[in-house]
């Protein structure tokens, strides 16, 4: 076989230097010359070195921060003075650039970029295995092969997508990993299309001149005219010429990288430069030896080797799209599922090459190698390492619930696979073509498999949280055993790779979205849209315009314009007959309507299309998504009790389908209880909250920061039922969970804390909730909403202090005081935020406490302030419309004007009754009678009571049900 270069770099292991290696500067680098190399880089300890180049280097290094192993490249300390340095800094920093946009699982990771004593430096996935010219000098099978640089080509059609041309693609620059990764690593030489590539065009005659590797470019200052990009073997004609690169000149070199893999020898002499330009030039490709290869292959490999670049592929896609064109696949087909056995997918072939002369016993035994490739024993390990590395308490928790879930769902997997395959190529059942209907459906879950690990393995935190509740929401294999031919079938080669590839991008947009890494998720479903756009396959168009809606309403600050994103995937949805879909999107519009553009009404009339398409989807997650949707938009429009049926009937199909240990039936137990509390059930709101906790605590473990949300929930409901004691216990256990998890600093651990200061207040131990609420204050400067509420609750704690004094005979002063000082406080803070919501109960505390003082008239524009505020505060947590017109109620009467009081109270029941909140009334009734009867209008008084009598019986609210009793008692008539 030919020797390919390095394009500078000198291997270790090899011997010498192939010929046609050019390096970065005139002088070759010497393999006995020691150069100077630092033990550290930044937080990295450099451990060995991989290669030397002209100008640098490439070293292993070991993360201690991350306790994982990383590739790091390096200038050489002899070049830090020279020009040359800039040019390989420059080169560095474009390569980190072009990377840094590109995630896909065909190429390498950047995850670092850094300087050490002025020179830049590099940190990226280090990638356990061989490059592909180091596999390449075994004898391989010519269908694995072509499949490994398959996979090479959808890296490169990614980068050209994002528009990164790479220019230096080689076999030396693909790594196969030992789990079965192929990666394309080597941008160096890479340059973005956003700027030009102006290297000064050259006569054929000077070519020889342009004969050397230089830095990277992605403007002209780094581009010198008559230089030349990229390594001599591999460049395609007009690289010699000085005509620039571009995704032509990466097909070329694809395809010298390509024949020389197959035929063993370069498609052109290796001889002189000048040859050599004269043969690339020319189209001369060396005729294959005898080989076992088919001629189509070498027709596929000689057109991307054409001179004139317009006469090759038009891009990569249709490069791959070509190499799974196996005919002889085709014809079997055919023979197989007659004139139904049309082609209507690439996935089959993928996966069946080269099995036609297998036995039927033997020819469904892949599945589990396939599964292999992306879940084996040391994928599992590196992933379980990642974990581990990142030091949290519920680290090791969470890869059990991977490794176990990931174990099941491959068995799975590789039972239907073989089920599938025996259905038609065994048993004669299934047609060819749902084969691949099928088949297809099942890639996506692999693929799925394969964006997820690759994500655990370079695990962070937030990953590593989410990351058991990820692998439960891998895509639903078991629909594949029953999915049928349908209107998304693709019959063109080209478009069907097209197809493959978008699958592949929601499969990574999906595992980022569900491991909380939404910058990303959006930023691939951008770069999904455009590429849809591309290959112009209306399904998968839909599925990228919802993808891409979805997360930018997360992420964008345009909602209105998301709303329009929502609109035109409902259409393609409906267009392409896809009713899951058109669901969902319905379901996503309703929640954006509802929640973030604040118009209810507007969510609750697109409840009847969204269900006619959950309908017609025949889907029972849709339904459920659905059902989940219309309870949070029920709830937030006020109806509560239609809201909590929604919310039911969605945790019911949800525990159905995934089983009641589902994360998403506990977060519905959670809104299910947060309403229950709403609705003053606090019984059955705990009940939901223990559901959750017992959800949580089987699926993550003790030590979850989600089971510290359910118990800071339990707590909340538990001091809504005045048992302030269990409350103290469960703010107590979330506490302790957070506190192993966040900083001292962190939102949730403050939240807790004041929670566990309420409740503290509450038991009356006030000195201790005193300490405990001014230890929190000083760590909430960066949060006015959380510092709002801190102080609201230290208030309260001066104000039961005062009473606490007063009633001991102490003089209270000093605490009622401070008490008005951080309510005021409370407003002040509160009034900055966007929802300023601790305003109307800052100034109704003010009231309340400038009454007991005895000063009624100072209280009464706190009051009066509060009031005209309800409809925005009503649904507040400490806010009390009811309570205010009692304060007013108590101010107008020490003032001697009790017609304001009967209005206000006329005016409060009004508008309960009016919200078919008439159950809230009783209380204003009760004290509207004692007013009336003062005012000598007995009967008009005992008929408010009486009514007050009637809502407490229906409520079931037996201690006030007696306090209207002994009012009724006391004021009978003739009395």
């Amino acid at each position: 076989m030919g020797s390919s270069s390095d394009g500078g770099v000198i291997r270790l292991p090899r011997d010498e230097v192939d010929n046609l290696t050019v390096g970065f500067d005139d002088e070759a680098p010497r393999r006995s010359s020691p150069f100077p190399r630092p033990t550290k880089l930044g937080r990295y300890i450099v451990l060995d070195v991989l290669g030397i180049g002209g100008m640098g280097y490439v070293c292993t290094a070991y993360d201690p921060k991350l306790d994982r192993k990383v590739a790091i490249k390096l200038l050489r300390e002899r070049y830090r003075d020279d020009r040359r340095s800039t040019t390989g800094q420059a080169r560095l920093v474009r390569e980190a650039q072009a990377l840094a946009k590109l995630t896909h699982p065909n190429i390498v990771t950047v995850h670092d970029v850094d300087t050490h004593d002025g020179q830049i430096y590099m940190a990226m996935e280090y990638v356990d295995g061989e490059s592909i010219e180091q596999w390449l000098k075994k004898p391989r099978p010519w269908r694995e092969i072509v499949d490994v640089f398959i996979a090479a080509a959808r890296g490169l059609a990614a980068a050209h997508g994002a528009g990164i041309t790479h220019r230096d693609f080689k076999p030396s620059n693909v790594l196969l990993g030992r789990d079965g990764r192929v990666l394309v690593v080597d941008f160096g030489l890479a340059k973005s299309e956003r700027g030009p590539d102006s290297v000064a065009p050259v006569p054929l005659g000077d070519a020889r001149g342009v004969m050397e590797v230089i830095g990277s470019t992605q403007d002209a200052k780094l581009t010198q005219a008559g230089r030349t990009v990229g390594t001599p073997a591999y460049m395609a004609p007009e690289q010699f010429l000085g005509l620039g690169a571009d995704i032509k000149t990466d097909q070329f070199s694809f395809g010298v990288s390509l024949y020389e893999a197959l035929y063993g020898d370069l498609p052109f002499p290796d001889t002189s430069g000048d040859e050599l330009v004269e043969m690339a030039g020319s189209g001369r490709v060396l005729e294959p030896p005898e080989t076992v290869v088919p001629s189509w292959v070498f027709k596929v490999v000689q057109r991307t080797l054409q001179p004139h670049p317009e006469d090759r592929y038009p891009s990569m896609h249709e490069v791959i799209a070509a190499l799974q064109a196996d005919p002889a696949r085709r014809r079997r087909r055919l023979l197989m599922g007659g004139t139904g056995g049309v082609l209507v997918g690439l996935v089959g072939a993928l996966l069946f090459m080269g099995r036609a002369a297998e036995p039927e016993d033997q020819v469904c035994r892949g599945a589990e190698t396939h599964m292999r490739g992306v879940w084996s024993p040391d994928q599992a390990e590196r992933v379980r390492e990642a974990f581990a590395a990142t030091g949290k308490p519920f680290a090791g928790f969470a890869w059990d619930a991977v490794s176990r879930g990931l174990d099941d769902y491959g068995h799975r997997w590789v039972e239907l696979h073989t089920q599938v395959c025996e259905a038609t190529n065994v048993r004669r059942e299934q047609s060819a073509a749902l084969m691949d209907v099928r088949m297809s459906c099942l890639e996506r879950g692999r693929q799925e498999v394969r964006a997820l690990v690759d994500l655990f393995a370079e695990a962070d935190d937030e990953v590593v949280e989410k990351a058991a509740d990820a692998v439960q929401d891998l895509w639903d294999i078991e629909r594949c055993a029953s999915v049928q031919e349908d209107a998304t079938a693709v019959t063109d080669p080209v478009m069907a790779a097209g197809v493959q590839e978008l699958d592949g991008f929601q499969a990574r947009i999906r595992a980022l979205d569900r491991t909380g890494k939404l910058d990303r998720a959006l930023e691939t479903a951008e770069l999904a849209l455009q590429r849809a756009k591309e290959v112009g396959h209306e399904p998968s168009l839909a599925w990228a315009q919802y993808n891409a809606a979805r997360l930018r309403y997360s992420r964008a600050p345009d909602k209105a314009a998301v709303r329009d994103d929502l609109v035109e995937a409902i259409a393609l949805a409906g267009r392409t007959q896809q009713p899951e879909l058109e669901a969902r999107a319905w379901a996503k519009l309703m929640a954006l309507e509802s929640g973030p553009l604040d118009h209810p009404d507007v969510a609750l009339t697109l409840r009847l299309p969204a269900q006619l398409a959950a309908d017609r989807s025949n889907d029972d997650l849709a339904q459920a998504e659905l059902h989940r949707t219309t309870g949070m938009v029920l709830a937030r429009s006020g109806d509560l009790e239609g809201g909590l049926e929604e919310m039911q009937k969605a945790r019911e199909a949800f525990e159905s389908h995934y089983g009641p240990r589902y994360h998403g039936v506990a977060v519905l137990w959670i809104n299910i209880g947060a309403v229950h509390g709403q609705l003053e059930r606090n019984e059955d709101a705990l009940r939901a909250f223990d559901q959750a906790i017992a959800i949580v605590r089987q699926n993550a473990g003790p030590d979850h920061p989600w089971l510290a949300a359910a118990l800071l929930n339990r707590g909340s409901a538990l001091k809504a039922e005045q048992d302030y004691e269990r409350a103290y216990q469960s703010y107590e256990q979330a506490l302790r969970i957070y506190q192993g998890i966040f900083p001292a600093d962190d939102r949730r651990v403050l939240r807790t804390r004041t929670g566990m200061a309420q409740a503290l207040r509450n038991l009356g131990r006030l000195e201790e909730a005193r300490a405990e609420l001014e230890a929190i204050i000083p760590l909430l400067e960066h949060d006015p909403r959380d510092l709002a509420n801190a102080h609201l609750s230290l208030a309260e704690v001066f104000e039961d202090l005062a009473r606490e004094a007063s009633a001991a005979g102490r003089d209270g002063g000093p605490q009622w005081s401070l008490a008005e000082e951080h309510y005021l406080r409370t407003i002040e803070l509160s009034a900055k935020t966007s929802s300023a919501r601790f305003v109307p109960v800052g100034q109704q505390r003010l009231c309340a406490l400038q009454l007991a003082r005895g000063r009624a008239d100072a209280g009464l524009p706190y009051c009066e302030a509060a009031w005209s505020a309800r409809d925005a505060a009503d649904s507040t947590d400490g806010f009390d419309a009811e309570q205010i017109v009692e304060l007013l109620v108590a101010i107008f009467r020490q003032r001697g004007e009790p017609e304001r009081a009967i209005e206000r109270l006329r005016e409060r029941i009004d508008e309960l009754v009016a919200a078919a909140h008439d159950d809230r009334s009783a209380g204003l009734r009760l004290r509207l009678a004692d007013l009336l009867w003062e005012r000598g209008q007995p009967d008009e008084a005992r008929a408010e009571a009486s009514r007050a009598r009637r809502l407490w019986l229906d409520a079931g609210r037996d201690a006030r049900l007696a306090e209207a009793d002994r009012w009724l008692h006391s004021h009978r008539l003739g009395e």
